[in-house]
């Protein structure tokens, strides 16, 4: 039998991020487009192939970096993980992001009716939380609905 091998330094910033936004690695998972098997995987550094034997598990850089961009974390963290082909792989996908049209946040959440901008800030309040957390935690639910829409659009467009 042999004793797991120690997580991986970007594993562990990983993880570490995950935790800070309190997401679970099954939610964590589903944002990166990833299993939760593989995340966990990757997380911890190695894989069980047997009963009581561990394979050391290093994740390519593309899926560190998918894995990093939901979470909010840099390519310059990875570079400082060790994980310099990760942190290309993340500039990569970074640039190839669309830009927003320019409108202050103020504005799109004075877009949305009175209940719906109660419930959004309310949520965001309801757990001890910084700004930035909270702007991420935006985002990512942004990104989210964005990923829907395209998802309908494209359904709507092959039916039509």
């Amino acid at each position: 039998m042999s004793s797991p091998p120690p997580p991986r330094p970007e594993g562990e910033l990983i993880k570490r991020a995950a935790k800070r936004l309190r997401l679970s690695g099954r939610k964590a998972a589903d944002l990166a487009h990833i299993s939760e098997g593989r995340w966990r995987q990757i997380v911890n550094g190695y894989q069980t192939v047997s009963a009581g034997n561990h394979m050391e598990v290093e994740g390519p850089p593309a899926t560190i970096a998918q894995m990093a961009h939901p979470l909010g974390i840099s390519p310059e963290q990875l570079s400082a993980a060790g994980r310099d082909d990760a942190a290309h792989e993340l500039r990569l996908l970074l640039s190839a992001e669309p830009r927003p049209a320019e409108v202050p946040a103020e504005q799109k959440l004075a877009d949305l009716e009175p209940w719906q901008q109660q419930i959004i800030l309310g949520a965001l309040a309801d757990r001890p939380r910084s700004k930035r957390e909270q702007a991420l935690l935006l985002r990512v639910l942004a990104e989210k609905m964005e990923r829907q829409a395209a998802a309908e659009e494209s359904r709507s467009s092959t039916i039509e």
